[in-house]
């Protein structure tokens, strides 16, 4: 399969949560069963304070996971990636430059200041200014873009 690239998605977990979210992803990979699928990294970062960090308040893990980008099931592998991680609880946040599929309502539900972003957003970008097709999407229940 050479020349294929490699699509990655990316979740941050809280540190306690990890070996329960890396068996849930195992479990995907066996189900859905996408063309060659990777686990490829689990690391580790202490938590910061910045509202939409990946680390906001808390260690979390990074659970890297990659995917042949030709596969057509890409959108159901990582939907089903940050579905089951929510279910377990394990709060996946997901890398922002990453593949995921989680809407603004699952953001809000995992990052405890996410109103408060988007309120200094409406404050400093009235007008939408430094919006683009990916924040409309990420922010669209909010329409702050």
């Amino acid at each position: 399969m050479q020349g294929n690239a490699i699509l990655d998605g990316q979740n941050f977990v809280p540190f306690d949560k990890t070996p329960q979210a890396v068996a849930t992803v195992f479990r995907i990979v066996k189900e859905i069963k996408v063309g060659i699928s990777v686990l490829n990294e689990v690391r580790c970062s202490s938590g910061d304070k910045f509202w939409l960090s990946n680390s906001y308040a808390g260690t979390r893990c990074h659970v890297t996971l990659g995917l042949y980008n030709q596969d057509q099931r890409k959108e159901e592998y990582f939907g089903q990636v940050g579905e089951r991680l929510l279910a377990v609880g394990a709060q996946p946040r997901p890398h922002w430059a990453k593949f995921y599929t989680l809407t603004e309502t699952q953001l809000k539900s995992i990052y405890p200041k996410w109103s408060d972003f988007v309120t200094l957003k409406q404050k400093l970008d009235p007008n939408s200014m430094f919006c683009n097709g990916y924040l409309q999407r990420i922010f669209s229940e909010s329409k702050v873009c």
